[in-house]
């Protein structure tokens, strides 16, 4: 999830403007972004999947402290994680086939993996890691492990954005101590990597050669923000929507989540092409320690649906996921009395990975959770 905050647009390394609470905000953003076993393995319960029958899902079966988060998915069945030995100095990326238990090791490294990326058609795997605070070391490697591109560049903390018509190509953002940022255009063909004049953080392709962004007044503490649009080695932004917090462009539409005139609630919409807006779905805003809370979302655009997580009536900190399909305006309870937490779903429909470490899996055709990891009985 996105969303605004403050910076000069005068150059491509910009400096922080503005208070303190605009540097939590950020903060806030930045935080939201971001073993093979041979015997035999129990089998966790029945999920039912796509084809509406029965399929089991089989568990990682690790060491409790080898398990570190996992990552995304690379096909139907099969999804990415990490593994981490401080001990040893061991950390591995592996790929695991959620209905066989077969895996493979991908990658290794001897220093800690910060954080990886799959490109939108799996060819490719970005990993950051790092071996001192003030530098990103960038990896990025084939699906069999092959290294293609490395570099390593100034900066405390890094974000990445696939370009999803054109993935030998992304934006990497490097930002500072003192959160000032520079945006850098890789070409994983060309192994080469660009500084390039976008004013803000964290935009998104919205084709081959052009990134959404939200801008916001220098002096303005709303979260909400004007969503604009610029080609990449064009000078001029043209406006999109206003008053936009969070978005995300698709292969087909762009979906945005706005605030409405009152400042009061949240406005989910899909914008097709050139037309206008279409609401999908109105919420309350939340508040979080007296800071907007937006609930995590996803989008299966095969299944054209939308998922977030909306407050339950009893008024605790529970919430029910909900499903929204957006053509025939239909929306299902998933999941009632559910945590808000991070979604990282299939692309091709069904099933989702759940959790802060996307440690459990949802069926959402079943309706059920299912832990993903469990620990091993010699452990």
């Amino acid at each position: 999830m996105k969303l605004p905050f403050l910076m000069r647009n005068d150059c491509s390394r910009c400096a922080l403007s503005g208070s303190i609470r605009k540097i939590v905000i950020l903060l806030f953003l930045f935080s939201l972004l971001a073993g093979c076993e041979l015997e035999e393995k129990k089998i966790a319960p029945k999920a039912n999947l796509e084809n509406d029958s029965q399929e089991l899902i089989e568990p990682v079966r690790l060491k409790s402290n080898l398990f570190d988060r996992f990552i995304g998915w690379t096909g139907k069945n099969t999804a990415v994680y990490v593994t981490k030995e401080s001990e040893n100095h061991s950390y591995e990326i592996r790929e695991y086939n959620i209905m066989n238990g077969l895996e493979n090791a991908i990658y290794s490294a001897k220093v800690p993996i910060i954080s990886v990326s799959i490109s939108p058609g799996q060819s490719y795997f970005l990993i950051h890691t790092s071996s001192s605070p003030e530098k990103a070391d960038i990896e990025i490697i084939s699906r069999d492990g092959y290294s293609i591109f490395s570099v390593s560049i100034t900066s405390s903390e890094i974000s990445f954005e696939w370009n999803r018509d054109n993935e030998d190509q992304l934006l990497v953002t490097s930002f500072f101590e003192d959160w000032s940022f520079t945006n850098y255009i890789v070409n994983v063909k060309q192994k080469t990597i660009e500084p390039v004049n976008i004013p803000e953080p964290f935009a998104q392709w919205s084709g081959s050669d052009e990134l959404l962004f939200l801008g916001l007044d220098q002096n303005q503490t709303d979260i909400a923000g004007t969503l604009l649009k610029k080609r990449v080695s064009g000078n001029t932004a043209v406006t999109v929507e206003e008053n936009v917090v969070q978005y995300r462009m698709l292969a087909e539409n762009l979906i945005i989540i706005q605030l409405d005139q009152d400042r009061q609630n949240l406005l989910y919409k899909i914008k097709r092409d050139n037309r206008g807006a279409q609401l999908l779905l109105q919420t309350s805003l939340l508040a979080a320690n007296t800071e907007p809370q937006i609930p995590y979302w996803e989008i299966v655009e095969k299944k054209k649906s939308l998922l977030t997580f909306l407050p339950d009536d009893n008024g605790e900190e529970l919430f029910n996921l909900v499903s929204f399909d957006w053509n025939s305006n239909k929306q299902t309870v998933i999941i009632q009395n559910a945590e808000n937490a991070p979604l990282q779903c299939s692309p091709y429909g069904g099933l989702c990975l759940y959790g802060y470490q996307l440690e459990k899996i949802i069926d959402l055709q079943a309706k059920r959770v299912f832990d993903i990891v469990e620990p091993r009985k010699d452990a």
